[in-house]
């Protein structure tokens, strides 16, 4: 062995040249030997080309999974997305639906509150009439007490003209005359 190294092989800086031609050296191959080394070969690169395809199967696997993943996952956001669009939906005929009854709600309110003026008005009116007919009947009253007032003025006032006409004594007279006519 040191024969063909020599320093290389004690320095440990022997290159795969120099080790394939020491196993040349150190072993007189036999046939069987050759049979046996091809055999172990051979069962080495079966092994090493089953560790391959095993490999090769475990990575497609794995892209097979992850593409199986990816496929779930798009799936399961397509659901989730049509059932956010769904709630969305819903929610928005809600909204919808809720303003239109506050429009229908305003619409009765505004509806109620308006007869309510207009029946606080027609009262209201009806008060001032009430009222101006009362103040009407009582100047009519007024206005025929006076006349009335007037008419028994003129009745007295004859009555007197009559008395002094007649002769009558003014003292009797004066009393006529001192005696007020007043109003009902």
């Amino acid at each position: 062995h040191a024969h063909c190294c020599g320093l290389a092989c004690f320095f440990g800086t022997t290159s795969s040249r120099h080790l394939a031609a020491e196993r040349t050296i150190n072993y007189a191959v036999s046939p069987e030997q050759e049979a046996k080394d091809r055999e172990w070969r051979g069962k080495e690169r079966a092994a090493a080309e089953r560790q391959a395809a095993m490999m090769a199967d475990l990575a497609s696997a794995r892209e097979a999974q992850m593409r199986s993943k990816l496929v779930a996952q798009s799936a399961m956001a397509e659901v989730e997305q049509a059932e956010f669009r769904r709630v969305l939906d819903v929610n928005q005929e809600k909204a919808a639906q809720e303003r239109s009854q506050a429009r229908a709600q305003l619409q009765i309110s505004e509806a109620y509150k308006k007869d309510l003026l207009g029946q606080i008005q027609a009262h209201a009116e009806a008060k001032r009439a009430e009222r101006t007919a009362y103040l009407e009947e009582g100047k009519k009253i007024r206005q025929q007490q006076l006349q009335e007032k007037a008419a028994l003025e003129e009745v007295k006032a004859r009555k007197l003209e009559e008395l002094a006409a007649s002769g009558v004594p003014d003292k009797y007279q004066s009393e006529l005359a001192r005696m007020r006519i007043k109003s009902r």
